[in-house]
């Protein structure tokens, strides 16, 4: 009886640093803001804008991204060849260190995100936003 190996987890590296696109009508439907309402278009543009700068970012790092990829998916054949998980651990802190700057952004433009929606949400339906935006990362 031959034993199987483990198999290796799906690497997504823009998750990994924080990359989110949110869908809009979806956001809305979750935090209850009618089609027909003014804070609907407030939150459509802030969300349209904030996808796009997030496009950007996504567009100018490709290369960074599918290069941490490839060597984390590396490290993670090397490790369930071994048996040992320390090359994997070893492009983990190499591949942060190099998404370390790209994620201060990114994490930037989810503050200013969170304080352009306090201004024009209420407080029930910025609780539900926070809710919501919690279990998209979780993801």
């Amino acid at each position: 009886m031959a034993t199987q190996k483990p198999r290796a987890p799906k690497i997504n590296v823009e998750k990994a640093v924080g990359l989110i696109f949110y869908n809009i009508e979806k956001v809305s439907k979750k935090i209850g803001i009618k089609e027909t309402s003014d804070t609907y278009l407030k939150v459509f543009s802030i969300l349209n804008s904030y996808n796009k700068e997030l496009k950007q970012i996504k567009r100018i790092n490709t290369f960074l991204f599918s290069e941490g990829k490839s060597k984390m998916e590396a490290a993670q054949k090397e490790a369930i060849e071994n048996r040992d998980p320390t090359p994997l651990r070893l492009a983990n802190k190499e591949v942060t260190k190099t998404f370390k700057p790209i994620i201060s952004i990114i994490e930037e433009k989810d503050e200013k995100l969170n304080l352009e929606l306090e201004e024009i949400l209420s407080a029930k339906q910025l609780k539900k936003w926070k809710k919501y935006k919690a279990s998209v990362k979780k993801k």
